[in-house]
């Protein structure tokens, strides 16, 4: 499925693609279910609940494509009408993003390369998984192992990285041009400030409505991943942790925390610029309002205070995506440490 471009049939390829992400997701599932083991029962609810998230987020995007994909098109087509400059690279950037976090995924892949290439031809033989190999060569035992823990990361953060970082793009974008109507004067002599106004608002609204339970499922995933680094910090007995093991963990941790922090700081400055924007229209003199009515004009005026109040963005309505989420975030983390700390 392609978010970026205007095509609004899923095609051939799409549906193959489909089609193969719905059996690969039913065979890694299997093999979760298949290794379950009481002594790693904690690993076993985060890989469960992981790939149920992954797969909320897939069939999420699939019945929305049309309507992201309008709104995309809606956000751009009023940056282009304010900027008068069309950004002809955007969709580039937007699969460049997708594609360098996609590429983050290889380090567990690495990772577990490295580990298969160390151990011996027995640790083999007593592998788990759906596809498990049981080759006597350990360097292709070990190219199994990669590939598998590849396609396991590929199911589990390909989608949220692609609805993060267009989530983060229509913020941008919609943010910018609001600084560049609010730093115009002239734009603000006329009766035509008002559609844009409209126009601006809508796109906002949008942005809430599609984006809304997706952003929940990626900030659910984040958490679940930040939850399963402190159950394995707090559990050393149960891992062995190695130093290449902790670096790639720090590095792929870190990614996380960075497009968590990116999706919760774009919405939040795409706020304050629509405020912004709301006080310059507050402060318009009144014969540039469009009735001369003081009923529809005081309508109006409220509707702009309502707006500056009340619009927001949110994650499926439960939280709002504000810089205080950071301070939530971390009060529940260290909750859950202090849990862990008790237990073990």
């Amino acid at each position: 499925m392609d978010l970026i471009t205007n095509q609004k049939e899923l095609g051939t390829r799409g549906k193959v693609f489909l089609i193969a992400y719905n059996g690969l997701w039913v065979v890694d599932v299997t093999s979760i279910f298949m290794c379950f083991e009481i002594s790693s029962v904690e690993t076993f609810i985060f890989s469960v609940v992981s790939k149920l998230l992954s797969f909320v987020a897939w069939w999420t995007v699939y019945r929305k494509r049309l309507l992201i994909q309008n709104s995309v098109g809606r956000i751009t087509f009023v940056s282009n009408t304010i900027t008068t400059r069309v950004r002809c690279c955007s969709g580039i950037i937007l699969r460049l993003c997708v594609g360098f976090l996609i590429l983050i995924i290889c380090l567990p892949s690495v990772y577990a390369l490295l580990e298969g290439l160390n151990k011996d031809r027995q640790t083999y033989k007593r592998s788990c998984g759906f596809l498990s190999v049981g080759s006597d060569s350990i360097y292709f035992s070990a190219m199994s192992k990669f590939f598998w823990k590849l396609l396991n990361q590929h199911l589990d953060w390909s989608i949220h990285y692609a609805v993060a970082v267009l989530f983060c793009f229509c913020c941008k974008q919609l943010g910018s041009t609001i600084r560049k109507l609010c730093s115009k004067k002239h734009y603000f002599s006329t009766h035509r400030i008002w559609q844009r106004y409209y126009n601006i608002r809508k796109c906002l609204k949008e942005i809430e409505e599609r984006y809304s339970f997706l952003v929940f499922v990626f900030i659910g995933r984040s958490f679940v991943e930040f939850f399963r680094v402190l159950t394995f910090i707090f559990n050393k007995d149960a891992v062995h942790v190695d130093f290449v093991f902790s670096v790639i963990t720090c590095a792929y941790s870190l990614v996380i925390l960075i497009v968590f922090i990116s999706v919760v700081m774009s919405a939040s400055h795409l706020l304050s610029d629509y405020r912004t924007l709301c006080e310059r229209m507050i402060e318009l003199p009144r014969d540039l309002y469009y009735s001369e009515e003081d009923f529809e004009a005081s309508k109006l005026f409220m509707k702009l205070l309502d707006d500056k109040d009340t619009m927001t963005l949110t994650g499926w309505g439960l939280f709002q995506l504000k810089k205080n989420l950071f301070l939530t975030a971390a009060a529940t983390l260290v909750s859950y440490g202090v849990l862990l700390l008790q237990f073990h």
